[in-house]
């Protein structure tokens, strides 16, 4: 069991209604309905059933590659139906209708919880109260009738390592559309039976809405698809293809009684070019006919934002949040304004560990587009077979285990806002190939598609490694780099700015004392010593895990050199033996590089810094190293 001060509140609170209720962890006992009573409550809740149950269906149709169950229980936590992979509701025999999944029966779970606090909640793995039930992770949302009272509750639950990370925001939208369906039903129950193209109107999730006959003319539409369409126009009676252009096959779909879903089209009406989500469902008559189509329209990019909200990709650091007062650094930071307000390309230069996505992150929050999604994409990680899908997407079966529907890649998820691409020296020839295209072209062809697609991306690209050296290799385009290099920041390594490391060491023990609770109050001079004088090949980041290890290892009130590392204590301010051999070598290039760059510019050192793609604090600390005197190469203009 986990210890209490490790979980959520709203976790922790449901254990204590379990313990109130003397539930032992170890030990389960059903609740389960007899078979009268379960019909029973079946006929009690007909009228949420018969669209519920349907659409639950429709969903799990979608997600059938997880093992997972959808799960419909009453206000008072019986199973009324459940829907599962093939042999699951044999292997999770709890799931079956009838049984209760109330917390006072099965612990705090999806459902029970939820229906006590009245709101959507996921309990996953270890948070379950009962111990049978901790390789699961289960989502719910509660379902309220147009008066606003709860009368059910709707669930998906499946193993932790299956289960999709949106698998709550799904659940939370399907019960909206439930709730929307009940509020429709509920103002035409009065009246006489719906047409059943209506009925299927009513079903659909409430988005843009277009029903067309099986010739293919506007029978009706909502007003939501008239705003996404951007008409007031009175379309009714007029042939689709006549007034919108694009490349749905509707006759196919008809003849073939083939559906799509949420596929990124692009409509054309009236010279305005719109792209959308577009879902279509063929509908018969009662002799089993089809008698027309209908299109659910979604706006692209407001989907987009839900998505982006859901992975958590925004960009949370602004310059603020970077420590750092010497004067490269408010070199850095003075440049990194400059580039937030271009819409040109970013290139980090920089070791690991510097802190180059703080920059793109800062970057971003200072421009136009801070509002819109920032992502990130560690280049370096992603496998070699993998990477073209996950930038740039797929069309549906492009390859084996593809979903139907195809997949949005980062580039299309980014749209509008900033994708970090991190070690981007990584990055393979052939997807480099397709990058270029993205910054030619402005668009995107997912693998396996045949129409490009428009995206509005900036891109920041960050890497460690000698972009140059690189493209004499030949692993690196030569084209791709001259695109990318337009505003250069290059970020110094933390041995060469001295002036900030104690002040990343206060930062760092703040943080570390508040966050695993202990009391510091104060941080011996030896202790800094020790830390001016290491020479952190890790940067930044290796600082912060010393600094993490040695609030965690210290046994009084003051931080002291018996809490380091024995590697920092033994260590001096040294370079590795690969980068003292070749130190000489490059200091001798590079003092010459400097040297023949100022004398072309006459000294200006602006210009001199953005001709050799670093800032002009940078150049004024190599200036200093090498010896120079700007005022030699001003002299001679």
């Amino acid at each position: 069991m986990l210890d209490n001060k490790n979980l959520r509140n709203i976790v922790k609170q449901s254990w204590q209604r379990c313990r109130d209720q003397k539930l032992d962890p170890k030990k389960y006992s059903p609740n389960i309905l007899k078979n009268a009573e379960l019909q029973k409550l079946k006929m009690e809740t007909a009228q949420l059933n018969e669209f519920t149950i349907p659409y639950m269906r429709r969903i799990f149709s979608v997600i059938r590659e997880s093992e997972c169950v959808l799960v419909l229980a009453d206000k008072n936590g019986y199973i009324i139906e459940s829907v599962g992979f093939e042999g699951y509701l044999d292997k999770v025999p709890i799931a079956k209708p009838g049984t209760s999944w109330n917390e006072k029966d099965l612990g705090t779970n999806g459902i029970g919880t939820a229906l006590v606090v009245k709101l959507p909640v996921q309990i996953s793995g270890t948070e379950h109260f009962l111990e049978m039930n901790h390789q699961y992770t289960c989502s719910a949302a509660p379902i309220r009738n147009p008066e606003g009272e709860i009368i059910a509750c709707l669930d998906i639950t499946g193993k932790t390592e299956l289960m999709h990370s949106h698998s709550l925001a799904m659940i939370v939208s399907a019960v909206d559309a439930i709730e929307k369906y009940l509020v429709t039903k509920r103002i035409y129950e009065d009246k006489i039976r719906i047409a059943e193209q209506n009925q299927i109107i009513l079903n659909m999730i409430n988005d843009g809405i277009i029903v067309l006959n099986s010739e293919l003319l506007f029978v009706s539409m909502n007003e939501n698809a008239r705003k996404m369409l951007k008409t007031k126009d009175n379309l009714l009676g007029k042939e689709f293809s006549e007034v919108i252009n694009c490349s749905l096959d509707l006759n196919g779909m008809l003849r073939e009684n083939v559906a799509i879903t949420d596929e990124e089209t692009v409509f054309v009406l009236n010279n305005n070019k719109l792209r959308l989500l577009v879902s279509t469902s063929v509908f018969r008559n009662a002799n089993q006919e089809n008698e027309g189509v209908i299109l659910t329209l979604r706006e692209s990019e407001k989907m987009n934002r839900i998505v982006n909200k859901i992975t958590g990709s925004k960009a949370l650091i602004t310059l603020d949040d970077i420590i750092g007062e010497s004067p490269v650094m408010q070199d850095c930071k003075y440049f990194a304004r400059i580039c937030s307000k271009s819409k040109s390309n970013v290139l980090l230069l920089g070791e690991s560990g510097t802190g180059k996505e703080m920059f793109a992150q800062s970057i971003h929050n200072l421009s136009d587009r801070r509002s819109k999604p920032f992502i990130a994409v560690n280049c370096g990680a992603l496998p070699r077979e993998l990477i073209q899908s996950e930038l740039f997407g797929y069309a549906g079966g492009a390859f084996t285990g593809s979903r139907k529907e195809g997949h949005a890649g980062k580039f299309e998820l980014a749209d509008g806002g900033t994708i970090f691409l991190d070690e981007i020296g990584d990055m393979p020839l052939d997807a480099q190939v397709n990058l270029l295209r993205v910054l030619q072209q402005g668009e995107v062809t997912r693998v396996g598609g045949k129409f490009p697609q428009k995206v509005d991306v900036r891109i920041i690209a960050a890497t460690n490694r000698n972009l140059m050296e690189l493209v004499q290799e030949n692993s690196f385009r030569d084209d791709l780099y001259y695109r990318l290099n337009v505003m250069c920041i290059e970020i110094p390594p933390l041995r060469e700015r001295q002036e900030d490391i104690r002040n990343l060491i206060d930062f760092f023990v703040q943080k570390f004392s508040t966050s695993l609770d202990k009391k510091i109050t104060n941080v011996s001079s030896s202790f800094y010593e020790v830390l001016l004088e290491y020479g952190w090949p890790g940067n930044i980041r290796e600082l912060e895990n010393v600094i993490e290890r040695a609030v965690n290892v210290m046994e009084k009130d003051v931080l002291g050199i018996k809490d380091l590392p024995y590697n920092i204590l033994k260590s001096k301010k040294v370079e590795s033996p690969e980068k003292q051999k070749k130190a000489p070598l490059l200091r001798m290039k590079e003092a010459e590089l400097i040297k023949n760059t100022l004398e072309q510019t006459g000294g200006n050192m602006r210009q001199a810094a953005l001709q050799l793609g670093i800032s002009r604090g940078t150049l004024y600390e190599k200036i200093k190293k090498h010896k120079l005197i700007i005022k030699d190469f001003r002299n001679m203009s």
